[in-house]
């Protein structure tokens, strides 16, 4: 029932995408205008990030709000790709979750970029690196097994399945490191580049979002 939900409510924010085909052009003016504004949201979201990839630290949730409603989304396209991936096969539809999840931010990241609203892509960007941090903490947990899943104590593991089933399940801890570690960089990098205006835009691209 949960991948359902997620699966109906994936599919209705992709048809509204697709209708709409937003260019955030808007969006780009504003953040490109205004280099204080542009450090304040890259200061809100570093902190977001240091929240969601050191478990350890907690920020005041208003501090933290753009992450969390992210995560609330990664979530639900998560369970939504067990129902899209299905059709593949079992194997697909575990690994399905994860790799919607991964896919959507990736995708409207190469989707604004290719349309020149790049401070919007890198948003994007930022959005795929969080997401490689609860990945990372899924994968790490394929032995332990201690994580809460949605399904509860009868929910199955993902990653449990994934790695038993290619036989390198022993090898969760080192994969986890290395999708945070990936995580990690992608935040950062994808923060800097937002912050710095990389790469800048044309004089007729900047024309183009402030009229």
């Amino acid at each position: 029932m949960i991948n359902l939900i997620g699966a109906f409510i994936t599919a209705l924010f992709l048809v509204a995408f697709v209708l709409h085909r937003p260019n955030c052009k808007w969006i780009e003016g504003e953040l490109l205008r205004s280099q204080f504004f542009r450090v304040c949201v890259a200061i809100v979201l570093g902190l977001g990030t240091l929240d969601s990839a050191f478990s350890s630290i907690h920020f005041p949730f208003v501090l933290v709000a753009p992450v969390s409603i992210l995560l609330i989304a990664s979530v639900w396209t998560h369970e939504g790709g067990h129902v899209f991936w299905s059709p593949l096969g079992e194997f697909m539809a575990v690994l399905g979750g994860t790799l919607t999840q991964l896919l959507v931010p990736s995708a409207l990241c190469i989707y604004f970029w290719w349309g020149k609203a790049r401070t919007t892509a890198l948003l994007a960007l930022w959005w795929l690196g969080t997401n490689c941090f609860g990945v990372a903490s899924y994968i790490g947990d394929a032995r332990a097994r201690v994580l809460p899943l949605l399904g509860g104590d009868h929910g199955r593991h993902d990653w449990a399945e994934i790695l038993g089933e290619m036989g390198i399940i022993g090898k969760d801890l080192q994969l986890s490191w290395l999708v945070w570690s990936f995580g990690l960089v992608v935040s950062v990098a994808s923060l800097a580049l937002f912050v710095l205006g990389v790469p800048p835009p044309s004089s007729d691209e900047h024309l183009s979002t402030t009229e």
